[in-house]
């Protein structure tokens, strides 16, 4: 089967979305309905209560993102040349272990924010070696903005685009205000919405404290110990691969490796600095994971070894899915 998502071509694009189906066809069956907390602020309240208040219509809207996030990972990976030919098997991944985590099965701010954090990095990738960035650099600027403001940890997790611009080119002064006005204009515009509406409130801002949350990071069934195993697994893997991953890579293409490690640095940083942190929060880890993993699997030669990873994967996700169900029946 892996041989359909080796590469990214249109059998690809077409087969994923099936995939994706039959991956969370449990959360069609039994519908998960995320439930919207008083910190989420008045955007997610509002958007929950008008247009995805049914647990249906929020699993369906789930795996749409999914898929669409699944295929911009595949053209931000392949685009930026992170392997030695197209390849899609980061797609294949992202879906697999988004489906490993049974509080990832269901729409939260989190996966929704994860579309524009997505369109920040690929407008961030686009300003090498271009002599006018304007519009790439603002655009990123005005996507990472809208993901903080569904999911507010993105903001400090985003600040790896902001590093990854100086990286990546002569960020001068000039452009590093635009950014910074990007950022602000998209406050602004929500906010004067917000405000013209009279449904301005601070209530996202609660989410900022100083501390340290661990909790969910604790597993409490036998579904997240499976789960947060292979979740570990692949990040020792990208640890011990780094070298692998960089040789006989362009420097473009390192620097852009290099960027999947720093959002997974500013990952951990977030635990310090919100309150609120949900397993769900796992998701923006499964981002750079997937491309890493990918990698991993290009590299292989052996076919069969390759498929016996997939397997191995499929089961901890029908398990993560149907264990419960299995264990009654038996």
């Amino acid at each position: 089967m892996t041989k359909i998502f080796k590469k990214n071509d249109i059998l690809n694009l077409l087969a994923l979305l099936p995939y994706t189906v039959l991956l969370r066809l449990d959360t069609l069956i039994t519908p998960d309905v995320y439930l919207v907390q008083s910190y989420d602020g008045v955007l997610i309240n509002a958007l929950y209560k008008n247009l995805l208040y049914s647990p249906i219509v929020q699993s369906i809207v789930a795996i749409l993102l999914l898929y669409i996030q699944a295929i911009f990972i595949n053209n931000i990976s392949n685009r930026n040349r992170i392997y030695g030919s197209q390849c899609g098997y980061a797609g294949m991944l992202y879906v697999l272990l988004a489906s490993l985590v049974p509080s990832l099965r269901m729409l939260s701010p989190v996966l929704i924010g994860m579309t524009f954090f997505l369109v920040g990095v690929y407008y961030t990738y686009k300003v090498y070696k271009r002599n006018n960035a304007n519009t790439e650099i603002f655009n990123a600027a005005l996507s990472l903005g809208l993901a903080s403001l569904i999911y507010p940890p993105y903001l400090l997790v985003g600040l790896a685009l902001l590093v990854e611009m100086f990286v990546l080119r002569s960020f001068s002064f000039k452009e590093q205000l635009q950014f910074l006005i990007g950022l602000f204009c998209t406050f602004w515009i929500v906010g004067a919405f917000l405000y013209f509406f009279d449904m301005i409130t601070f209530e996202l801002f609660n989410q900022f404290s100083l501390g340290l949350s661990y909790e969910f990071l604790i597993p409490q069934n036998n579904k997240e110990i499976v789960g947060y195993g292979i979740l570990l697994v692949s990040l020792i893997v990208g640890l011990l691969s780094y070298y692998s991953y960089q040789k006989k890579k362009n420097v473009e293409s390192r620097k852009k490796i290099d960027f999947l490690y720093l959002v997974c640095f500013l990952l951990l940083l977030t635990l310090f600095c919100y309150r609120y942190i949900v397993s769900d929060h796992l998701l923006i880890l499964i981002f750079p994971f997937s491309i890493m993993m990918a990698m991993t699997l290009y590299s292989i030669k052996n076919w069969a070894r390759i498929e016996l990873v997939h397997i191995v994967l499929l089961l901890a996700v029908f398990f993560v899915q149907y264990g419960d169900r299995l264990q009654f029946i038996f």
